[in-house]
C-alpha cells in the first residue's frame, strides 16, 4: 500500500494533508473493514502485518510533507 501513495507523492506531487485526507475515508477503512469480525481468527502474527501496513501507509504520508 505505501507504494501507491509514494507513487501519489512523486507523480501527482500531492502534499501530505491531502495524502492524509485521502488515506483517513477511503483506505483505513477498507483495512479495518470488518475487524470487528474476522479479527478474532486472525494470528498475532497477521494482526501485527495489518497494524505494520497502516504504520508504513502513515509514515509515508508524513515524510511527503
Amino acid at each position: 500500500m505505501p507504494v501507491y501513495l509514494r507513487q501519489l507523492v512523486k507523480r501527482a506531487g500531492l502534499p501530505s494533508n491531502h495524502l492524509l485526507h485521502y488515506y483517513t475515508p477511503v483506505v483505513r477503512p477498507v483495512l479495518e473493514y470488518r475487524v470487528p469480525v474476522w479479527h478474532y481468527p486472525l494470528t498475532k502474527e497477521q494482526t501485527q502485518q495489518l497494524e505494520a501496513i497502516q504504520k508504513r501507509a502513515i509514515h509515508t504520508i508524513l515524510q511527503a510533507r
